[in-house]
This record gives C-alpha cells, structure tokens and sequence, in this order.
C-alpha cells in the first residue's frame, strides 16, 4: 500500500546536548518529558525500544525514565499524534521531545475495482482448460484474482523420482525442504534453525507445512502419491495460508489436485466441488446442536421481571455489594438495561463505572464495546477502543477496532486516519512490515470499501493501488480474549458445511497479530446459512465475547450490517448461534 505524508513527524528538543562519545558503549538510562504542540505534558505516552517488548510510558507530568543500549531506537507514540522515532546514539539524556498531531495529508485518489469474481461453477467449468485454477477444501482459487501469494506447478513438470511426489516437488518450490524421520516425514517451506535436521544437514524449524489433497486437509504428506498421480499442485505462503486455513497455515499449504478427481469432475461439470464440506455434512446430519439461549444468572433472573426501571436500577445497587469486583456482572446489568430501557443515566452510570473499574482489563473494555455495538451506539464504542489502543494492547487489532468504529459512527475522516496510520507504522508498532494481502488483508478490505463508498466526503485523497474490493456477503468474527481456542460451522442452504477454526496455542511460534477474520460466502449460495459453535476453550473461567457483523452487499451502494454479540462460556457442546439469509 503507498501512502503519503503520514508520517511526517516533527520534535522540538527543548534541551539538546551534543552526541554520544564514540567510546561510550555501557548501558544507559534516558529521561526526559513528552509535551504536545502548546508544551502541556502528554501522560501514558508509549515510549518503546524498537523491535523488543521492552519500554515505558510517560507519567503525569509527561516525564519518562528508561535503560537503554547505544544502538537502541526509541519509539514515541500517542493516540492521535504523530509518531516519533529516533536512535539513542544520535541523543543525550534529558532528552525532550513534542509530539504534533496527526494529520491527513492524502495526494492521490485511486481505488481500483475490479470485475466480480467468478461463481464455483463457472471456475469449475473452466478448470480443465485454465491452469491458474487449483481446488481446494475451500472451494476453487482463482491465482488472477488472488490477493495473496499463491503459487501453482503443472502435474506434468512433476517426474516418478524418489520414494513419493516429494522429491520431484522439492527441485520446483525453492527453500523446500523434506525431513524423513522415524516419527514422520515433515515438510518445511522456509529455512529456520530448530531441531529438525533435513537429509542435507540443513537445520529446519516448525511449523511444517499443511496439505489440501481433493479436498481432504492433513498435516501429513500423502505420500501414496507418485509424481505421474498428480495434476496440478499449488503452493500457498505463511500469510497466505493463515488467512486461507487458520493458524494450522501458518507452516505454508501445500494443495494437491489428483489426476483421479479431475476425471470425476470432468464427467458432471454442473455440481459444485467440496469433498470435504459433504463428509462434514455427513457427519454433522448424526446430531442436531442445541440452540444458543442467552446467559441468565440468578441476578439476571431477579431483574428480568421488573417492569420499573427505577426499581430494576435499585436492585443493582443492591446486588453490586456481591459482586463489586466481578466485571463481568457489570457488562450482563449493563446489556440488561440497554435491551430494557435502550440508552439512560442508567447506562451511563454503568458505563463509567465499568471503565473505571476495570480499565486495565482491555478484554472487559473491549466486551463493552461489543454491546454497545450491538445496540448501536457506535459513538459511545469509540472512545472504548481509544482506551485500549491507549494501553498499546495488540496494536494491529487496536488500530483496526478504533478505525472501524469510526467508520461505523460515520466519521470517515478520523476512520481513514487510522486505517493508514496503521500502514505506514506497522513495522515500528508491531515489528513487522504491513501486509495488505495476508495478515493485514482485513484492514485493506476496510480501507478499500471505505474509499469506494465515501471517498466523496474525505476532505483529502489517498492512494490505493493494486488492491481488489471483494463484494458480496461478508462475514466478520471477533473475539475479546486473544487466545481463545473455538470453531464455528457454516451450513449453507444445501446442508453442506465448512468449518473454521482459531487455535493460537498450537501455533506458539507466530504471534497473533489480531483476534478477528473476515469471510466472504459463496455468492451462488443463496438462501438459508445457520452458525452454529462447535466447542469453546478460553484457558480461563471467564466468559468470552464473541462479536460477528453480517454485511449484505458489501462493496455496494445497498451496503448493510447485522451485529449480533454472544456471551460464551467454555463448552465442548455444539450450539446453534443464529440463522440468516443470502440474496
């Protein structure tokens, strides 16, 4: 993504002293004071040392005190101003800076929408002639059309060498690597150093790479195959397969299309490929899941039956004597009286007293949010995700829940602020380099649709090359509690369905960047989809949020949403969430 002058960061030092002696190689301590442009101090400004974890925020007074290294980088940042970086060898302590405001300064308008994709069954029908084409448990993937990194190899380049397909395989995919060990054969698609040790001494990390073989997803090669058995084989990377297959990608995915199926397929090009939906579709037929009934505790019961809301509020003030430290009594009393009573000096109260309460539970803060986004106060959710974005919690995720939620509150201006802030200083916040089509690829969906439905009313322009706008139903799921492990099964009008699944902890080697995925339906399927929840494990006691938003003719004129929040608790029972419709 280019964009321009946003980061263009200005720092008066009120006290600059002349640079580091050359010898000085000892660690040090920097102090100093942050202000903004009219010289008052800034508090809880993140100050960080680039690419660790390691940093300090500024007190109330704006002053700052951290230990340093000499080739450290200091990074200085703060809700709506610019952020600052400098290197320690270049200053002195005291060291004072002053942050400017963030600006907007976009030159250039240009969003590119390309053509619709194509339907399942029009892929399907060119399959055999168009080799950009490769079937997956997914559903077919069109490389012209892809926004990721998708490469595909012609079965004929293949040859019967070696003990399977992988050793041909191997002299095609550069810094492949295969690994033959009493425990198993695992294929690496990138160099690291770990304990794996390939036959050419080479050392190798996890995670290993996944396969897609017609549709059936393993983490084991098929090495039943022989070169001469396959027709085409596709090669997705790290990013590409995490936003494809979950974190089970983040190895890289390996999808193979056999000779045998493609014949199969040839002989009823009508009827739409997805092995794998219509053995999950077999199994799911055994057992009907219970629908999801909202959370009533016995508080909860001694309220609903309330018809005074006064009476309702003296209650509370009762009960919270029990439950003064458990936040999330406060978020079931406060969803309570929103639904009763929509917004009051009630909510209000409990609003603020959650927020102050519990302000260092970014998960609490980010639950609220959540209701307040399901009763459609947008504005009131804004100044929630400020705080938590404040808090320097998961930064990806914080900027992209800010900028969407002044999107929502139809402040287009401030939600364009965020969404390419977030792309120019991703490496400086997070360590790594924005990637519009992978792990980032849900704040370029947001940006896109975003220029294309109210580029008209930003007061600048911005520049946006390279991107297509995907239309259609979009589903967007959320979560407050990171890590979190759950599935959900999407059953289209036919009866066949998919699943998909978050698991981070069997993934320990990536680091989860955000706590949200977006979804895009087969827009052939038109009808009646059901959600249902497949199992829940949070690792704690405590509830989870979970938020998902139904966009209907996203990327249209007619856009439109549907929030529905549920409040989950850890579960290996299967719940139906809700039903709706595609037209």
């Amino acid at each position: 993504m280019n964009y321009k002058g946003l980061l263009k960061c200005l720092a008066l030092f009120c006290s600059l002293l002349p640079g580091l002696a050359s010898a000085q190689q000892q660690p040090q301590r920097i102090t100093g004071t942050v202000t903004d442009a009219n010289n008052a101090p800034l508090p809880n400004v993140n100050i960080q040392i680039k690419h660790t974890d390691h940093g300090t925020k500024s007190d109330e007074s704006g002053h700052y005190n951290l230990p340093v290294n000499p080739d450290d980088t200091l990074v200085f940042s703060y809700l709506g101003m610019q952020t600052f970086t400098v290197s320690v060898s270049a200053i002195q302590s005291p060291y004072h800076v002053r942050l400017e405001p963030a600006d907007l300064d976009l030159d250039i308008v240009e969003v590119k929408v390309k053509r619709a994709p194509k339907s399942q069954n029009q892929l399907l029908k060119e399959y055999a002639t168009n080799k950009n084409l490769i079937k997956t448990s997914w559903g077919i993937l069109d490389k012209d059309g892809f926004s990721g990194t998708l490469t595909i190899i012609d079965g004929n380049q293949l040859i019967n060498a070696g003990p399977d397909f992988l050793t041909s395989l191997q002299a095609l995919v550069p810094n492949m690597r295969v690994v033959r060990e009493a425990e198993g054969i695992f294929v690496f698609l990138q160099r690291f150093v770990n304990n794996f040790s390939s036959e050419d001494g080479v050392q190798i990390s996890n995670p290993p790479a996944l396969f897609d073989t017609d549709g059936t997803i393993s983490e084991n090669p098929p090495t039943y195959l022989v070169g001469s058995d396959i027709e085409r084989v596709a090669i997705l990377d790290r990013n590409s397969g995490i936003a494809k297959y979950g974190p089970r990608g983040a190895g890289g995915v390996i999808i193979l299309n056999t000779k045998g199926q493609a014949s199969l397929d040839e002989m009823d090009v009508d009827r739409s490929f997805d092995k794998k939906m219509l053995l999950d579709s077999l199994i799911a037929s055994a057992a009907r899941p219970e629908n999801y009934l909202p959370f009533q505790s016995t508080y909860l019961q001694g309220l609903i039956p309330v018809r005074n809301r006064k009476k309702a509020w003296a209650i509370h003030e009762q009960q919270k004597k029990n439950h003064a430290n458990h936040p999330y009594y406060y978020l079931d009393v406060c969803d309570y009286f929103l639904t009763r009573w929509n917004n009051t000096a009630e909510t209000d109260l409990l609003k603020e007293e959650i927020v102050q309460r519990f302000s260092d539970r970014p998960e609490v803060i980010k639950a609220l949010a959540y209701i307040q986004e399901k009763h459609g106060n947008y504005d009131l959710a804004v100044p929630l995700f400020e705080s938590i974005l404040a808090n320097n919690t998961m930064p990806a995720q914080a900027y992209r829940d800010l900028a969407n939620a002044y999107a929502e509150a139809a402040d287009y201006k401030n939600a364009m602020t965020f969404y390419t802030h977030f792309g120019n200083a991703s490496e400086a916040l997070t360590g790594q380099a924005y990637d519009s089509s992978g792990e980032d690829n849900l704040i370029t969906t947001e940006l896109l649709n975003l220029l294309h439905l109210h580029g008209s009313e930003l007061p600048e322009e911005a520049q946006l090359e390279g991107n297509t706008l995907e239309e259609g139903t979009r589903l967007v799921l959320e979560w407050n509690e990171p890590a979190v492990e759950f599935a959900l099964d999407f059953i289209n009008p036919y009866g066949s369905y998919d699943t998909w699944e978050n698991a981070p902890s069997k993934d320990t080697d990536v680091p989860a960047r955000y706590s949200s995925v977006q979804l895009f339906l087969d827009n052939d399927l038109q009808g009646k989809w059901v959600v249902n929840l497949n199992e829940l494990h949070a690792g704690n006691d405590h509830p989870t949020y979970l938020k998902i938003t139904i966009f209907y003719n996203y990327g249209q004129s007619k856009q439109s949403m549907e929030i529905k929040v549920f409040r989950l608790e850890n579960t290996d029972r299967s719940l139906e969430l809700f039903e709706f419709m595609q037209r």
